[in-house]
């Protein structure tokens, strides 16, 4: 299955392919400078139903948020919400799952670059 959508004049298309393993998700823009690809496991869906034939080819499936937001909090940052990865699953809140990455630049090792092309580090 293929999805066409214009974002700031540029096409982007997404493809999704089911397999047994789970689902192969994949975007691309027309210039192929950018790609985002993600595999989704098919322990994370509630269900997959797949029905295809010569006329008709149609796929449906369902996506478990709360256990996909499980998962994905394995990769969750152990500094807390100031670096890292952040996911976070409300089923009351209209349903929504949001995922942010952050991240701090530590100046605690700084490297200096000196004339010369040679470098020291600098503890603060």
């Amino acid at each position: 299955a293929s999805q066409h959508a214009r974002g700031g004049g540029t096409r982007v298309v997404c493809s999704v392919c089911l397999s047994s393993e789970g689902a192969h998700i994949q975007w691309d823009d027309e210039t192929k400078s950018l790609q985002s690809q993600i595999m989704v496991r098919k322990d994370s869906f509630s269900d997959i139903y797949v029905h295809h034939t010569v006329e008709d080819r149609r796929v449906k499936f369902g996506v478990g948020l709360g256990q996909l937001a499980d998962t994905l909090s394995l990769f969750e940052s152990e500094l807390g919400s100031s670096e890292g990865l952040v996911v976070s699953y409300n089923p009351s809140d209209e349903k929504q799952l949001q995922i942010e990455t952050r991240s701090v630049v530590s100046l605690d090792d700084v490297v200096v670059a000196e004339e010369g092309g040679r470098g020291r580090q600098q503890q603060r």
